[in-house]
């Protein structure tokens, strides 16, 4: 999994200009990696703040689909900790999970 930055667009139903801040380059693992049913958190630092975040997420070396059965994003603390209130979950064409096929970069947006 990877996540890259939101390409700079104007949003033609808002007046959004989106900057990436943050990115990972997808890698092919060695091993192929497994999760059944457990968290995965990332703690990222962004370089510029904004009301809004756009995340992608890739399975662009994924031989199956990759399953997101939910994803938020919020404010860190302090550790892994986050700021109380600041949790939001993403929706991916307003459902809560998704599946992404195998070489495939949908967006997710909150």
């Amino acid at each position: 999994m990877a996540m890259a930055p939101a390409t700079t667009a104007k949003d033609s139903t808002r007046d959004i200009h989106w900057v990436g801040t943050w990115s990972a380059s997808p890698q092919a693992a060695g091993k192929p990696v497994e999760f059944k049913g457990q968290t995965i958190r990332q703690i990222v630092r962004v370089s510029i703040g904004g009301k809004q975040v756009r995340v992608r997420l890739s399975n662009a070396f994924g031989s199956g689909p990759l399953v997101i059965g939910s994803a938020h994003v919020a404010l860190r603390s302090t550790d892994a900790a986050i700021v109380a209130g600041s949790d939001r979950a993403l929706t991916f064409n307003g459902l809560p999970s998704m599946a992404i096929p195998p070489a495939r970069w949908p967006s997710a947006i909150p």
